[in-house]
């Protein structure tokens, strides 16, 4: 959860038929979303950011709830399963 209002914290996941590519949790606001799908604007910071798996993976991600805090540490960086198991732990629910 951040302190702006305007940004919503996402959980992206990247896998195909062989093999689990990893996951991106990352911030994105208003602004960045625009007028594109979510899950676009979610892919196109992963480039941005050099986290991105690459384009042999299918995406699929959500939205997390507002009360959910994800320590910083697990942002901005491509998780392994067990990375990802880790911070899925770690949220903290304010609710």
């Amino acid at each position: 959860m951040t302190d702006d209002p305007t940004v919503r914290t996402f959980w992206i996941s990247f896998a195909n038929e062989h093999e689990f590519g990893g996951v991106n949790i990352i911030d994105l606001s208003e602004d960045e979303i625009g007028d594109e799908k979510w899950i676009l604007a979610a892919v196109d910071k992963t480039i941005a950011l050099g986290i991105n798996p690459g384009p042999d993976y299918a995406v699929q991600g959500q939205r997390l709830p507002t009360y959910h805090t994800i320590p910083a540490r697990f942002k901005n960086r491509l998780l392994n399963k067990a990375d990802a198991d880790e911070a899925q732990s770690a949220a903290t629910s304010m609710h």
